[in-house]
């Protein structure tokens, strides 16, 4: 038994050391790349929350949940439409050594700029819908999911940058190698 544990632990070091070397092994701009890119992801963690509290709530007929839940989701669509902007002025000048990169890099900019116009989609149509006397729980839904779906489609776009790149985002989301 004390084997075995021996054998986990040198397997979960090895696993450390790795992770350890593939951080190492980044240019000081591809780091510079994901950190920025690790922080905007951050923010649009807090829009794919509040999403998801709105579903359960309605789910469970929560309505004061849903309600200040819609009122959150609006703050959550502007903070990232900032983190947007500030991610696509870091990331403006950004070239690579690689005529795949920089295109991927250009698509990367483009993915930023739809989903900052959606981002301020949702906090229009949330800031609109939340004056109401009566918010409709189904609208406050949609927004929610819209913007949820919007994100969705920017993860794909960020993912194959930082796949081309070798580029490993910590913690939420792993991109995985290139398959050849």
């Amino acid at each position: 038994m004390v084997l075995a544990a021996a054998v986990v632990s040198r397997s979960t070091a090895q696993s450390s050391i790795s992770d350890i070397l593939i951080v190492d092994s980044l240019t000081p701009a591809k780091m510079q790349l994901r950190d920025y890119v690790a922080q905007l992801r951050d923010t649009l963690t807090m829009v794919e929350s509040i999403r998801a509290r709105i579903t359960r709530a309605n789910a469970s007929g929560m309505n004061s949940v849903v309600l200040s839940s819609g009122r959150q989701l609006g703050r959550s669509c502007h903070a990232s439409v900032t983190m947007i902007e500030t991610t696509e002025q870091r990331v403006g000048m950004m070239k690579t050594s690689d005529v795949r990169g920089d295109q991927a890099l250009a698509s990367f900019r483009a993915g930023l700029a739809t989903l900052a116009d959606n981002m301020r989609l949702c906090q229009r149509d949330d800031s609109g819908m939340m004056v109401s006397a009566s918010p409709d729980r189904k609208r406050i839904q949609q927004v929610a999911t819209a913007a949820r779906d919007a994100i969705m489609q920017y993860d794909q776009v960020r993912d194959a940058l930082l796949r081309l790149l070798g580029i490993n985002l910590p913690v939420n989301s792993y991109v995985r190698p290139p398959q050849h």
